[in-house]
C-alpha cells in the first residue's frame, strides 16, 4: 500500500517522525499552479478581479495533476506495483495523478467547498465578503465534482459529507482524540476557568478566539466576576497575547507543557469556531479529559447523533446563546459534571483507535480482498 499526502510548510517537524515510524519513500516537489496574470495585477482592482478570477474558475488549478509528482508516481508504480493507493485529502491525490490508477481510497476529511461555504456563518462578515465566499465555494465544488467519483472509495468524517459525496461510495471515518488520557480528570466543582485550546496558526481559529475574547467573554465576565479564560495553543504571537490579555479575566497561556493539567484546572472547554470542514477534534479531546464543552452549531456538525446538545455538551446558535451557556455551566457544577460524564462515555465508546482501525480494515478488505 502506498500513502500519498501533502506536506505543509508548518509540518517540517513531522518529517523525521515519518522517517522513523514509516517507510518514507520521497518528498516530491510540485510545480506551482498558483500564480496567474490576474493574481499579479490583483492589488489594483481587488474586488473586480476577484469576480473575474472566480468567473474564469482559476480555482480549478488547485485540482490539476502535477507533472512532477505524476511522473514520479508513474515511475514508482512501474517499478513496484501497489495493491492499493491511499490519498490523504483529495487535492494531493489529484495532483499526484493517483486517480488514473486503481484501486484508490481517498481520505477526504474536509470538503474544500464546504469549508468556504461555512465562512458565511461567521458573525460580523460583510455581505460583499459573503458573496465572494459563496462564489469560491461554488467554484471549488465544480472543481472537485469530477474527481471524487474516480476514487474506488472515500472516507469522510461525518454523515453530511457522506451524503454529499454519495452514501454508497463513502464511509464515515471519524476523527479521534490524538492522545487521550488513561483516565479523565476528576470533577473540580470550585473551578472558574473556561478553557480554549487550539492551533492559532490556523486563521479560522485565530479569528474565532479574537471574536470570542472581544464580543462574548465580556458578557460572561460581567455576570461571573470570578471567571477566567485560559487560552492555550501553539503559534500565539506577542501581539495576540498583548491584545487578549488586555481584556479583564483573559489569560493567554501560549503552548502548555501539560495539557492534562490544563484541562484538570478548568470548569469546561469552549469551542467557538464558526468555519472549517470535517469535525472539531477539540470537542473529543475535552470530553476524553472529562470536561464538557460549549460549542457553536457549526462546531457541533457531525456530532449531532453521538454527542447530543443538553446531554453531552451545550450548543449555541449565536454569541448571546454562547455567553448564556457558559454562564449556565459556571453557575451549575452538577450540570457540567453530568454532561462531562455522559460525553466521556460516548467518546470512549465511539471515538477510539480500535474503532478507527476496524473501519479502515473493513474498507481495505472490501476494496482489496486479497490484501
Amino acid at each position: 500500500m502506498l500513502l500519498l499526502a501533502e506536506k505543509h510548510e508548518y509540518a517540517n517537524n513531522y518529517i523525521e517522525h515519518l522517517r522513523d515510524r514509516f517507510d518514507l519513500i520521497a518528498i516530491v516537489q510540485r510545480r506551482d499552479h498558483n500564480v496567474s496574470g490576474v493574481e499579479l495585477i490583483r492589488p489594483a482592482h481587488r474586488r473586480a478581479l476577484d469576480r473575474l478570477r472566480t468567473a474564469f474558475n482559476r480555482w480549478h488549478t488547485r485540482y490539476l495533476p502535477d507533472a512532477n509528482i505524476q511522473a514520479w508516481l508513474a515511475l514508482r508504480m512501474s517499478e513496484h506495483p501497489y495493491d492499493l493507493l491511499v490519498g490523504r485529502y483529495l487535492r494531493p491525490t489529484v495532483r499526484s495523478g493517483a486517480l488514473s490508477h486503481s484501486p484508490v481510497v481517498v481520505d477526504v476529511d474536509d470538503l474544500d467547498a464546504q469549508t468556504y461555504l461555512s465562512m458565511t456563518g461567521i458573525p460580523g462578515v460583510q455581505s460583499s465578503e459573503l458573496r465572494k465566499r459563496v462564489r469560491r465555494a461554488k467554484a471549488l465544488d465544480r472543481a472537485t465534482r469530477n474527481w471524487l467519483p474516480r476514487a474506488s472509495h472515500l472516507w469522510v468524517t461525518n454523515e453530511h459529507d457522506r451524503r454529499t459525496v454519495g452514501p454508497d461510495r463513502a464511509t464515515i471515518l471519524p476523527n479521534i482524540p490524538l492522545s487521550p488520557p488513561a483516565e479523565p480528570s476528576p470533577p473540580k466543582r470550585e473551578a472558574t476557568a473556561v478553557f480554549i485550546v487550539t492551533s492559532i496558526k490556523h486563521h479560522a481559529n485565530a479569528r474565532a478566539i479574537q471574536r470570542f475574547v472581544h464580543h462574548v467573554w465580556p458578557q460572561i465576565k460581567s455576570r461571573c466576576p470570578s471567571a477566567v479564560l485560559h487560552i492555550a495553543g501553539s503559534n500565539m504571537t506577542p501581539r495576540q497575547k498583548a491584545d487578549w490579555s488586555s481584556v479583564p479575566g483573559v489569560q493567554p497561556l501560549g503552548l502548555v507543557d501539560d495539557l492534562q493539567a490544563a484541562y484538570a484546572d478548568c470548569a469546561f472547554a469552549a469551542v467557538p469556531i464558526y468555519e472549517g470542514g470535517g469535525t472539531k477534534i477539540k470537542i473529543l479531546e475535552a470530553l476524553s479529559h472529562g470536561r464538557t464543552c460549549v460549542v457553536t452549531r457549526h462546531s457541533h456538525r457531525g456530532f449531532e447523533d453521538s454527542l447530543s446538545d443538553g446531554k453531552s455538551l451545550l450548543v449555541a446558535d449565536d454569541e448571546d446563546q454562547f455567553a448564556e451557556a457558559c454562564v449556565r455551566l459556571l453557575s451549575d457544577p452538577e450540570l457540567r459534571d453530568a454532561l462531562a460524564s455522559r460525553g466521556h462515555a460516548e467518546v470512549t465508546r465511539r471515538f477510539t483507535y480500535p474503532a478507527f482501525e476496524r473501519i479502515i480494515a473493513d474498507t481495505i478488505n472490501r476494496i482489496c480482498p486479497a490484501f
